[in-house]
């Protein structure tokens, strides 16, 4: 029988791999907005890079939100 604590441990991964996907998601529409058709190629590079420099500049917990904007303006640095 899984603990209590297990149980939500368990929600908390299903919770934290949701969030990174829908972040992964604004990301790349993020990227497709801002990057040149030159560097369409390079753009999962770009959204890599991207989902990088967030997660290094914002310690993102489970509770905390970005906005579009800001990740437009993290995709913008990542293409330039």
């Amino acid at each position: 029988m899984d603990t209590l604590d297990e149980l939500n441990a368990a929600s908390n991964v299903v919770l934290d791999t949701q969030r990174h996907q829908e972040l992964r998601r604004d990301l790349e529409r993020a990227v497709r907005r801002v990057c040149p058709k030159s560097l369409a190629e390079d753009a999962e590079d770009l959204v890599q890079e991207s989902l990088i420099r967030l997660l290094t500049a914002r310690k993102l917990d489970s509770e905390s939100r970005v906005s579009a904007a800001y990740l437009k303006k993290v995709a913008y640095s990542a293409v330039i």
